[in-house]
């Protein structure tokens, strides 16, 4: 089990009398694998996972051992400069300039 820890970002707006999400994104932080049975130990390949970014790290190698690939561009404090481009687009979206 992966447990990670970000920060939530949302854009709410009202339409048509209704509030509503119109955005929702995460800043991933950091994370932690665990099993779910504290008994059971877990087999982890620490080549392949030193590969992936430190910021959901964990998260991108779970599902790549079943298959599936993960993004690699979400926003994370490995990357302070695409966090400060979400902030940067959601201070002009108050100012309604974006």
């Amino acid at each position: 089990m992966t447990q990670s820890y970000c920060r939530i970002v949302e854009r709410l707006e009202r339409r048509g009398g209704r509030w509503g999400i119109v955005l929702l994104q995460s800043i991933y932080q950091m994370e932690t694998i665990v099993p779910a049975n504290p008994a059971q130990t877990l087999a982890i390949d620490p080549a392949k996972l030193a590969s992936y970014r430190s910021s959901y790290r964990f998260m991108s190698y779970v599902p790549e051992e079943r298959g599936t690939k993960m993004r690699d561009d979400l926003p994370g404090i490995d990357r302070p400069e695409a966090i400060a481009q979400l902030y940067s687009r959601n201070a002009a979206w108050l100012k309604g300039v974006a």
